[in-house]
This record gives structure tokens, sequence and C-alpha cells, in this order.
């Protein structure tokens, strides 16, 4: 069940955040870096500037509709239940 929270966060994204967030949530097994922008952009078939999917990652992440775990010297975004995998990841690596 959605939190009060993300269902009025929900309501105000723009048709870029909501086709991102989209994505992730539906591919829970997939996390981007900065170096994968052009490809979660071709995934979501958005042809505009590289640039707008970066900044979209930070606002879906201000929102707390999505998350994000420095791996490395590398940051990762996600839905919450990649990064959560992605965490428990690295615990058992530990």
């Amino acid at each position: 069940m959605p939190k009060i929270s993300e269902v009025i966060n929900k309501s105000q994204l723009s048709p870029l955040q909501q086709k991102v967030l989209d994505y992730l949530q539906e591919h829970d097994d997939e996390v981007f870096g900065y170096g994968d922008v052009m490809e979660l952009s071709e995934k979501i078939n958005h042809k505009g500037s590289k640039r707008g999917v970066s900044f979209t990652l930070w606002a879906l992440l201000k929102k707390k509709l999505i998350d994000k775990e420095r791996v490395g010297k590398y940051i990762y975004f996600g839905s919450k239940s990649a990064i959560s995998s992605l965490r428990e990841q690295k615990r058992k690596q530990i």
C-alpha cells in the first residue's frame, strides 16, 4: 500500500520523471550510475539531453520515490527494492 507522501509526490511528476520512475519500478533488478544515463535514456525512449535524465534521478530521490547507494566511488540509483537488494549484496561481500 502506498504511503500518503508517495501518492502526493507522484501526482506532481513531470512526464520524464514519471517515465523514469515507471521504468525503475518495473525493473527492480537494475540500477543506474551516471555512466549509465545514456542507456537509461534509450530504454525509456527519451530523445532529450542526458542531463535531463540525470536531473530526474536526483528529483525522484529528493521526493523519496527512488533510492541511491554508493558502491566504491560510484553512486547508483534505482527503485527502493533494487537499492535494498544492492545493499544486501554489499553486506554479504563484506
